[in-house]
């Protein structure tokens, strides 16, 4: 029964994160149509792309075909999505340099993981890599809470998005404790914690209106992409 449960929670888990990962098309379209990617960042889809390779290889490791499956969909859309930001930045000396010293570090990981013999280990040290990478994902917002708290107004964060990044997060939360993978737990726990402090500062902080906030200050898409 548990086991049944665990996988139908895995699906879900994994159905949610795909659509999620998917809103990634409707930003790389703004670039196209605009021709330019203004002032954004490279890094959200770096990370994206770094996350899902490295739980990628802890999926294959542990043989979590939820994990895999997720994972490989995330490493193929990342890509995809660091391509298209390329072809129409103006900072591409930044983006190769970035990406390049990305490629390295995840070289490193994926050749220790290759390499070393006790399949435990690298299991294990793979695992908390991929929770340290996730927790950076987990906590790119709170630069932005900084703001919020200052102008006491809750405007410039996505309710949307932090809303779905919550249900994403605690599905993949229930979906360790049902396998007993600590290295799912973790970091999807600490996740939960903080988009329910950022839900929070919309009961504390109401917005005033629809619109972008008087700062002009806007939350870039994609900032909360969590892959576990």
């Amino acid at each position: 029964m548990e086991s049944s449960l665990a996988e139908q929670v895995g699906t879900l888990a994994t159905i949610t994160t795909c659509l999620q990962y998917l809103t990634g098309v409707l930003v790389c379209r703004d670039y196209i149509i605009k021709k330019s990617t203004g002032d954004a960042s490279v890094l959200t889809f770096i990370f994206g792309f770094i996350s899902s390779t490295i739980w990628l290889k802890y999926g294959l490791l542990t043989n979590e075909r939820s994990l895999v499956v997720v994972n490989s969909i995330g490493v193929a859309l990342m890509l995809a999505y660091t391509v298209i930001f390329y072809l129409f930045t103006t900072r591409r000396r930044d983006t190769i340099r970035i990406t390049s010293l990305s490629f390295i570090f995840l070289c490193l990981v994926l050749l220790y993981a290759s390499i070393e013999e006790d399949h435990l280990m690298a299991t294990e040290r793979v695992g908390f890599v991929g929770i340290a990478v996730s927790l950076i994902f987990f906590a790119s917002p709170l630069a932005n809470l900084a703001h919020v708290v200052r102008v006491k107004n809750s405007e410039s964060l996505p309710f949307s998005m932090i809303v779905s990044s919550f249900v994403v997060t605690l599905l993949w939360f229930i979906y360790g404790n049902l396998i007993g993978d600590y290295f799912i737990q973790v970091p999807n726990f600490i996740g939960c914690v903080l988009l329910v402090m950022q839900l929070l500062l919309f009961v504390v902080y109401p917005s005033k209106s629809s619109a972008h906030s008087n700062d002009g200050i806007s939350y870039k898409p994609l900032q909360v992409l969590e892959h576990l």
